[in-house]
């Protein structure tokens, strides 16, 4: 194995005019820095007998922070990422659960994934199995559920049911719950699930301003809802003040402006609400040939993150990635209205995407479940663990993976930050800097 030292793999080197940046993907930090080590680091061969003193003390240093390391050390870093990776995929501690009750919903969105799917409503032998299911999982120290749909308000009386008999387990205990709702039912005596029970969040979805959401987001009469949403939310804000709300913003094509402008309004109407999240939720054309659908690809998100960041909006900032979605954990499970398990939201409501069903005591479709867990990410892939997004890569779906993998599709699974050789990346990393000065929220280790 190579033991030279060279500019790390996830090192990459950031001109921005006034001022020279090194950002690492495997720490996910930015360090301000000097011509002198700026153009070390670009030059930086790895003969350390050459150096000096004071060019050995640069070196040690950037050694340290992983901006240079070796071939060996990068291998470790993309290991010990899949390790975590792993350790998350296979461990029982946590029984994490989405509960879809119903898929029908009082609303009409005209891009729902649900549309065209059975209508079922879970009745009290399926609720009643759902707590005996959970209870079999005694390996687990915490279940964690969240609420889906369709909209899962439609059936309060159930979700009570559940929440109730499993106030008598001893273990697992629920250690977290929220919510997925369109809002529009949030009143009345639905608002008897919070006052009664722990919820830790709800999350709830415009479709942008005004005018936009109300063409989108209407009832079975085509009447728009914004208005109804705001004013329930209002109140739920007033009444629950612990419960973290998460203000989702659909975005496509048609309404990308609309996210500053209906932020704004939003942060400024609760101003005083300190766990409030509002974020765009990006309808992506995975495909790669709906370049002409009104959903966004790569390249046009990229766009409009800039475009956001140019509003001092702090979006897209990189993440750590390691731990995949739920379709690669062991013990994650999506439950559908008639107590059938998938392993995707986006599976609900579809026979051929069933794995099993609470009850039964094994699965039903070993070969669906040895796929999602074996070939659903990134961190099974050769390629992927040598890539310098693989710390933050932003592309977790392994439903498209699968898609790619088995039913010929043509999806885009790298990420969005790897767009024009990093350039995308380069750009975002450079305005997210700057932001960070201005908003005095961060000091940058000075090197």
């Amino acid at each position: 194995m190579n033991k030279v030292l060279r500019k790390s793999r996830y090192t990459f080197l950031l001109d921005a005019g006034d001022r020279l940046l090194v950002y690492n993907s495997a720490k996910n930090n930015f360090w301000k820095v000097n011509s002198n080590v700026f153009e070390f680091i670009k030059e930086f061969n790895g003969a350390l007998e050459s150096l000096n003193d004071e060019e050995n003390e640069i070196a040690s240093l950037l050694h340290k922070l992983s901006i240079i390391t070796t071939e060996e050390e990068d291998l470790n870093i993309a290991e010990s990422f899949r390790l975590k990776f792993l350790t998350s995929s296979f461990s029982k501690e946590n029984l994490d659960l989405t509960i879809a009750p119903t898929l029908s919903c009082n609303l009409r969105c005209p891009y729902c994934f649900e549309a065209n799917k059975p209508t079922a409503i879970m009745d009290q032998k399926t609720a009643d199995q759902t707590i005996s299911f959970i209870k079999k999982h005694e390996f687990a120290r915490n279940v964690r559920i969240t609420w889906f749909g369709g909209e899962p308000l439609i059936c309060g009386k159930q979700i009570e049911h559940i929440l109730n008999g499993l106030l008598k387990l001893d273990n697992p205990k629920l250690s977290h719950q929220e919510i997925v709702t369109n809002g529009a039912l949030l009143k009345g005596d639905n608002l008897k699930l919070f006052e009664t029970f722990d919820f830790k969040a709800i999350q709830i979805t415009f479709d942008g301003t005004k005018p936009n959401h109300d063409k989108k987001r209407v009832t079975s009469n085509n009447t728009g809802t914004f208005d109804v949403i705001l004013c329930n939310l209002d109140n739920f804000i007033s009444r629950f003040p612990s419960v973290s709300v998460k203000i989702r913003v659909n975005i496509d094509k048609t309404n990308g402006d609309d996210f500053p402008e209906l932020y704004r309004f939003l942060t400024n109407r609760y101003k005083e609400k300190n766990n409030l999240f509002i974020y765009p939720g990006i309808l992506k054309a995975c495909e790669t040939t709906s370049k002409n659908a009104p959903f966004l690809c790569n390249a046009e998100l990229s766009a409009l993150y800039n475009k956001y960041m140019k509003h001092g909006l702090l979006v897209s900032y990189p993440q750590f990635g390691y731990l995949g979605c739920g379709a690669n954990r062991i013990s994650c499970y999506v439950i559908g209205p008639k107590g059938e398990l998938y392993k995707c939201w986006q599976d609900v409501g579809m026979e051929n995407k069933v794995i099993g069903n609470i009850f039964d005591d094994d699965f039903s479709d070993y070969s669906l479940l040895n796929q999602y867990m074996l070939h659903g990410s990134r961190m099974n892939e050769q390629t992927c663990l040598e890539c310098p997004m693989m710390p933050i890569c932003d592309s977790n779906c392994a439903n498209d993976r699968l898609d790619n993998l088995y039913n010929h599709g043509n999806r885009e699974l790298c990420s969005v930050y790897k767009e024009n050789d990093y350039q995308g990346l380069k750009e975002k990393l450079i305005s997210f800097y700057k932001l960070l000065e201005q908003k005095q929220s961060s000091e940058p280790l000075q090197c």
